[in-house]
């Protein structure tokens, strides 16, 4: 039987294109995004932030 981890997200953190969010209580990365690598319809850069740094 496989054991499950639970991650408590915490806060994501942007430097310059690099976006990263790490488990508040063991420091496992949860997410790590290169931003100059991730595409956005060209309609939705107008309006309201959207894609992974839109927090």
């Amino acid at each position: 039987m496989a054991e499950s981890v639970v991650h408590i997200a915490g806060p994501d953190i942007q430097v310059g294109a690099q976006l990263r969010q790490r488990c508040a209580w063991c420091g496992a990365v949860l997410l790590d995004y290169d931003l100059s690598c991730v595409a956005v319809p060209e309609a939705r850069t107008r309006g309201p932030a959207c894609g992974p740094s839109a927090n």
